[in-house]
């Protein structure tokens, strides 16, 4: 599991399953994150920045350090 200032990405993959019923975990084995179907893409971006927000991180470096790519 991805660690960062404490905080682990299990954060997010709760935000996703209560706030978006997109159950991640539930999908198959580690590496979850292999299981998010394209269209919902937008909907982990929104969460990992509510994540950050939340835990005073700053969302730019969190998605520079997990190697994530967004495009405009």
């Amino acid at each position: 599991m991805i660690k960062l200032k404490g905080y682990s990405y299990i954060n997010l993959y709760d935000e996703l399953l209560y706030h978006h019923h997109i159950g991640l975990s539930m999908r198959g084995k580690p590496p979850v994150i292999q299981y998010l179907h394209e269209d919902e893409w937008p909907k982990l971006l929104q969460s990992l920045a509510a994540v950050c927000e939340t835990n005073g991180l700053s969302f730019e470096k969190v998605v520079e350090k997990s190697k994530l790519s967004i495009q405009s």
